[in-house]
């Protein structure tokens, strides 16, 4: 088996010089690769690439709890505004960049007609805040029957500290 460049381009010379064709060799000791250079330089490259882009993607996904606690305070200072009195907000992470947040308020608030303006706002909410590398999806319950071990075995692994300015 041909191990190295100088092997590779040695034997080619000889295949050549000794064929009945008038072929001469084009390529150099440096510009030649056998496969099993290629397939290393391939594997070493995925390699680098896979760790670039789960490097950003973790950058990406801290920025985006980030983004979704400033956002979670701003729906919380919202309802506050409109005289809803939220009582929990959790965070679940669906992907690298889609999340939901579940708010929970007092069933006799989530049953008021009043609270159907909040949904229009949550719509326009997510809508405005969107992108390629983000999107917020807003879930609502109300607080009864609510279960924590259900809430935490949903995927909602954070609870927002519901500081309300």
């Amino acid at each position: 088996m041909l191990t190295t460049i100088e092997e590779n381009t040695e034997i080619m010379s000889l295949m050549i010089k000794n064929s009945e064709n008038n072929w001469v060799v084009t390529v150099t000791k440096d510009k030649f690769y056998t496969c099993d250079e290629v397939i290393d330089a391939y594997i070493q490259g995925k390699k680098e690439g896979l760790e670039q882009i789960q490097k950003v993607a973790l950058e990406k996904m801290i920025e985006n709890i980030k983004k979704s606690g400033e956002f979670t305070t701003e729906l919380l200072n919202f309802f506050h505004k409109e005289k809803f009195n939220p009582v929990s907000a959790y965070l679940k992470i669906i992907s690298w960049n889609l999340y939901n947040v579940l708010i929970t308020i007092p069933e006799e608030e989530y049953l008021s007609d009043r609270f159907l303006s909040i949904y229009e706002y949550i719509s326009q909410f997510e809508e405005k805040n969107k992108n390629d590398f983000y999107k917020l999806e807003i879930t609502i319950t109300d607080t009864n029957n609510l279960n924590n071990k259900n809430i935490i075995s949903d995927g909602y692994i954070f609870k927002h500290k519901m500081s309300i300015n």
